[in-house]
């Protein structure tokens, strides 16, 4: 007797970005208030990202993305040691793979605008959390890909 439940085709993909969704609004407001990000929660998003791919074509531009996340942080990370942690390099590697490298420089693009921003009006702390601030540019830049092609028709 089979006890295993077929899901329908494309059942687990939505799922994996609804949780990743949740999971990288998690990171955000962890990093707002401890300035960490927790391995655990970047693990399980890697291993999501990583499922997901298996059931698209993207997974090219996906790892180009992993790619460019993770050295394009690496270096400052290597560069200014105690000013960015690992974590936000980590992050920036998930970011890339979830988003693809075609989309992941506008994501960048919008984090540095929104943290300069915050620098400007310094929010009464010494540093930002960088963490917070790629995971909203990542969500302007897909809301404002998202808008293009609801306006595209």
């Amino acid at each position: 007797m089979n006890l295993m439940i077929k899901a329908p085709a494309g059942f687990f993909m939505p799922l994996f970005s609804f949780t990743a969704m949740l999971l990288f609004a998690r990171l955000a407001m962890q990093d707002w208030q401890s300035r960490r990000l927790s391995r655990r929660e970047l693990l399980l998003l890697l291993v999501l990202g990583g499922l997901r791919l298996l059931g698209e074509n993207a997974a090219p531009d996906c790892l180009a993305g992993f790619a460019a996340g993770f050295l394009l942080f690496l270096i400052p990370y290597r560069l200014f040691r105690g000013k960015m942690g690992r974590g936000d390099v980590y992050l920036a590697a998930i970011l890339g793979l979830w988003m693809g490298f075609g989309a992941f420089p506008e994501a960048v693009a919008a984090a540095m605008a929104l943290a300069a921003g915050a620098a400007l009006m310094r929010f009464g702390r010494t540093g930002l959390p960088i963490g917070t601030f790629l995971i909203l540019g990542a969500a302007i830049s897909q809301l404002m890909r998202a808008l293009e092609k609801v306006l595209a028709g």
